[in-house]
């Protein structure tokens, strides 16, 4: 990809956002506006942190959601983490595959592109304080539209025909 030719994500039909009071019911909202009961998505507790793991049929993806109380910490920041898993790690032709993500992640607005296990991960944090499900349904529509954008925009740079070869 050409440094000159560099392309951002085009986010269209959002808007500001006030925040809510409580991250977790935020969350359970969240979950329960797509018609599913957040307490069959919420896992053993980690470390401080509420997991729920919600499998999006309709969107084809699983959406891991994570709020982190912050323990542990000298200074404890609550937050919210969204991740979504893209596409597997290839291990042909890696190192081209990382550079030409690390140019394409450089487009993207409010997430980041992380290799997680063996996985290609878009992910979004923010502070739990006073999140809001619309901030929630903002990001991950956000996140949605952006995955669609950085695929088609890496497998075409790489000139798979679809997904990873």
């Amino acid at each position: 990809m050409d440094k000159g030719k560099r392309k951002r994500a085009q986010i269209f039909g959002f808007k500001s956002i006030a925040g809510g009071k409580d991250a977790r019911r935020s969350i359970e909202q969240f979950l329960e506006k797509r018609n599913q009961d957040p307490s069959e998505y919420l896992k053993k507790a980690v470390r401080g942190a509420d997991r729920w793991v919600y499998e999006d049929k309709e969107q084809g993806v699983e959406l891991e959601i994570l709020h982190d109380h912050g323990d542990g910490l000298e200074e404890p920041i609550p937050t919210v983490y969204l991740g979504i898993n893209l596409f597997e790690v290839p291990m042909k032709n890696f190192t081209d595959v990382l550079a030409v993500a690390l140019q394409i992640a450089d487009g993207l607005v409010q997430t980041k592109v992380s290799i997680v296990g063996h996985y290609f991960i878009l992910s979004a944090c923010l502070p739990a304080d006073d999140v809001s499900i619309e901030q929630l349904d903002y990001l991950y529509k956000s996140m949605l539209f952006q995955r669609d954008w950085f695929c088609d925009t890496l497998f075409k740079e790489m000139g798979w025909k679809e997904g990873v070869e």
